[in-house]
């Protein structure tokens, strides 16, 4: 995810609807000391759990009230995390949250977010496939 919003065509859109800040959470046991302290806490008070993985994202307020987050339901499914929108519902649930809790963001720019979106998501799973086909 961090390395799509950096992208050089994707960047601007986030730095001129979002202030980004990273929380770091979840590590492996050899990383555990990058975790930021109380990270666990304040990632379950944006709504996420120590059960759901991650990348995980949420859009605040400036007053702190959540707006969104990654967390979806299907139909008859436990809430799931988008993660990296890979999926056609990961991906519209992840542009949902940008058309409705970034009020300034404009069409132009939804576009942009929608194309890069979806061509990385295609691109993961055709590595997903290739590397299916090597192992049979």
């Amino acid at each position: 995810m961090e390395r799509t919003m950096n992208r050089a065509d994707v960047k601007p859109i986030f730095d001129k609807n979002f202030q980004i800040v990273w929380l770091t959470v979840m590590e492996n046991r050899d990383k555990k000391t990058d975790e930021n302290p109380g990270g666990m806490d304040v990632l379950k008070q944006l709504g996420g759990t120590d059960k759901m993985g991650i990348p995980f994202f949420a859009i605040v307020n400036p007053d702190g009230r959540v707006l969104s987050n990654s967390m979806y339901k299907e139909t008859g499914e436990p809430d799931q995390n988008t993660g990296y929108p890979v999926e056609p519902q990961e991906i519209s649930h992840f542009m949902a949250m940008m058309s409705s809790d970034a009020p300034h963001i404009s069409p132009a720019d939804l576009k942009v977010l929608k194309t890069v979106f979806d061509a990385r998501a295609a691109e993961i799973k055709a590595a997903q496939k290739a590397r299916q086909g090597l192992g049979h």
